[in-house]
């Protein structure tokens, strides 16, 4: 009985943050798409890359790049090989017809002129192989473009969290100790449906994940957990917030990726350790 109700205290606590993180990670979506994060950090990328935002304004007003984006939308992502073109035909357009060695003299940026001269170099002078090496450049710029989102995504996390676990007065101290000592309650989330669907982490998903997360967190109402600021949720002594809030601004950090494979894992155990009926 014990390592039963110790299961399903971990089962509640990872489907309450499961819920809360899908939801940060839904509305950092929806605002990331709204305010066009991801196409200003790739332009953020590309001024870093040729050092100067003038010049990765030329970038995207050149043909090859302009068909990816509306006029008052760039995309967040641009392929390498229309990037190598595209540089190619800015800075040295009659590389193809020509038998001599580029003259990137025309480069305005001095750092770009060099990297761009080594790669000719690099190439021995076989023009796809320069492509092919713009691109691959254009490439290793953009993982650490990925990189600084990242971070700037992780912070817009934490602050998220943040907020969300002290609107909604989430604590996994008093919500561990409510679900231990009350078997109605473990019981309500036992029954709660707690296989989401695996493709609608993709946040390509966010449509799907709008309305599983209305589902989920239906059925979080329903579980009775002791969230919110209602007298019975309330920290008492009030010390337990300073601890539990920080808890949880942890765990929601985490991901729904994370407590999604935790949900599983500890929901497969819970099967495998039921009894069958003798009858």
């Amino acid at each position: 009985m014990a390592g039963s109700a110790v299961l399903d205290v971990v089962l509640g606590l990872s489907f309450l943050f499961f819920v809360l993180s899908l939801a940060c990670a839904t509305l950092i979506e929806i605002t990331a798409a709204a305010r066009g994060w991801r196409g200003r950090t790739l332009a953020e990328g590309i001024a870093v890359l040729l050092d100067g935002s003038a010049e990765a304004d030329r970038i995207y007003d050149h043909p090859l790049i302009k068909s990816l984006y509306r006029a008052n939308r760039r995309p967040s992502y641009i392929p390498a090989r229309r990037f190598a073109q595209a540089v190619l035909d800015l800075y040295v357009p009659d590389l193809l017809t020509s038998e001599r060695a580029p003259d990137f003299s025309t480069v305005p940026s001095l750092r770009t002129r060099e990297a761009l001269t080594l790669l000719w170099q690099n190439s021995c002078g076989n023009v796809s192989a320069f492509q092919a090496d713009v691109a691959q450049w254009f490439d290793d710029t953009m993982k650490r473009t990925s990189g600084w989102y990242r971070r700037r995504a992780d912070v817009r996390l934490v602050c998220l969290a943040s907020a969300l676990t002290i609107v909604l007065n989430v604590n996994p101290v008093t919500v561990s100790h409510r679900l231990w000592a009350d078997a109605p309650v473990r019981a309500a989330i036992a029954s709660t449906d707690l296989a989401p669907d695996p493709a609608i982490q993709d946040p390509a998903h966010t449509h799907d994940r709008v309305k599983q997360l209305k589902d989920e967190y239906a059925g979080l109402e329903a579980s009775r957990l002791p969230l919110g600021w209602s007298r019975q949720a309330r920290p008492h002594p009030w010390w337990l917030a300073v601890v539990g809030w920080p808890l949880s601004v942890l765990a929601i950090s985490l991901g729904a990726p994370f407590w999604f494979d935790l949900l599983g894992k500890v929901t497969s155990v819970r099967a495998a350790g039921k009894r069958e009926d003798p009858k």
